[in-house]
Parts: structure tokens; C-alpha cells; sequence
């Protein structure tokens, strides 16, 4: 089923896996490198997950 997502919506959750891209393919060599990796990373899950389940509020509601 598809995701009828704004125009920005979709531009925020691009940019949001290019920059966990970026940060993955980057060798973690600090622990603050680890951290930045791991916290983009769960933000990046949080705002797809967000948009989902207001998606499903949207079309159920």
C-alpha cells in the first residue's frame, strides 16, 4: 500500500536516510562518531514510523 506523503514529508524522510547513509559509511572510530551514527539512525526510524502511523490515523480517522 502506498504512502500518500506531502511533498516535504517526503523531502525530511530523503534527506533524513541520505544523512544515515552518510554517517554509516563512515568509519566509527569515536565513540561520539558511534553515538551520532546511532542517534540519527533512531531518529530517522522514529520520523518514518511517525508518518506511517499518522498515515493510518489519517485514512482511518
Amino acid at each position: 500500500e502506498e504512502l500518500n506523503l506531502t511533498e516535504t514529508q517526503s523531502l525530511e524522510i530523503d534527506l533524513l536516510i541520505n544523512n544515515t547513509r552518510s554517517l554509516t559509511n563512515t568509519k566509527c572510530t569515536t565513540t561520539a562518531t558511534t553515538t551520532t551514527t546511532t542517534t540519527t539512525t533512531t531518529n530517522t526510524a522514529i520520523v518514518v514510523t511517525d508518518v506511517i502511523n499518522n498515515f493510518g490515523m489519517m485514512k482511518n480517522g
